[in-house]
């Protein structure tokens, strides 16, 4: 059994998290503070209504703040310590994701089969 021993909360935005190491903390503000992710003029835009897959979800930063943005998450992530920190950032800001305990793997060229 995983037990996660140093959890603390850490609110960003008006979205709260519980991390356990400052590389989860590094993780929500690359996301959110500095929008790694919103890159509107490549096409990378979050719009509501949206379905979105977050293939090694980690602790859940991009699928918690892509809900918040009105968008449904398919989160997949396979290391347990990451899966239940992530299941709990997802409760505690009551977001649209539905996460996954899988691994999304790819043949020797890079092919996904879906």
């Amino acid at each position: 059994m995983i037990t996660l021993e140093n959890k603390q909360l850490y609110e960003v935005k008006g979205l709260k998290f519980w991390i356990e190491h400052k590389s989860d903390k590094q993780s929500i503000d690359e996301v959110i503070l500095e929008k790694s992710y919103q890159r509107p003029r490549l096409g990378f835009k979050i719009e509501s209504g949206e379905t979105w897959l977050d293939l090694g979800a980690n602790i859940g930063a991009f699928s918690v703040w892509a809900s918040s943005l009105g968008a449904q998450v398919h989160a997949f992530e396979p290391s347990k310590r990451n899966l239940i920190i992530a299941k709990e950032n997802i409760a505690l800001n009551n977001s649209n994701v539905k996460i996954h305990e899988k691994a999304v793997l790819s043949d020797d060229f890079g092919n996904l089969p879906f």
